[in-house]
């Protein structure tokens, strides 16, 4: 892999392990408790998140505890606030999905939730609601239930975050909350 390359995985590893953190900050100078406050996460988990921030260039140090967001940085969280200010799909497999997770928050196996939310124009229905499903369990809104020779896995909903479904943003490695316009985090260790 070539060097260039290698970097631009750097800096969106980065930027995605860091996220929250970026929201939490500005192009002023601001103390790290400051940022944990307004990105709403712990001090701890903003330290924990500031060196490869810097390794990647989004984010500078002024001093000890003190940094800010670089023009890099700025550019990478203005993408994901353009994001933000677009529409989301109501019609979308994704969203029938969604909708058929909180109608009934039993458990329901990947082809039950196909039965009740794909059509026949949906292409690659099946890969994209595994995957889909997979991201909402990385930030623990659902739970697979493992499953067995005579039954299938099956998936259940354990937070209801709103009526909109959240969508996997590719570019930036994020899912994202339409109800809270926001990206939700991934859970400790996944």
């Amino acid at each position: 892999m070539s060097t260039k390359a290698t970097k631009a995985i750097d800096v969106r590893a980065a930027f995605n392990k860091g996220v929250h953190v970026l929201i939490g900050m500005s192009d002023v100078p601001a103390r790290m408790e400051t940022i944990a406050q307004r990105a709403s996460i712990s001090h701890h988990e903003v330290s924990l998140r500031m060196a490869a921030l810097r390794k990647a260039g989004l984010v500078e140090r002024e001093r000890a505890q003190v940094y800010w967001l670089s023009a890099k940085g700025k550019r990478e969280l203005d993408k994901l606030r353009r994001h933000d200010a677009e529409k989301p799909d109501r019609d979308s497999l994704e969203q029938r999905l969604w909708n058929a997770l909180r109608q009934a928050p039993q458990r329901h196996s990947l082809e039950h939730l196909l039965t009740l939310a794909s059509r026949p124009d949906d292409t690659n229905a099946a890969a994209r609601a595994s995957a889909w499903l997979g991201h909402l369990q990385g930030t623990g809104i659902v739970v697979q239930l493992p499953g067995n020779a005579n039954f299938p896995a099956r998936w259940r909903l354990l937070e209801d975050i709103g009526p909109l479904a959240p969508v996997w943003r590719e570019a930036l490695g994020v899912l994202f909350d339409w109800n809270r316009r926001q990206a939700l985090q991934q859970e400790a260790g996944l």
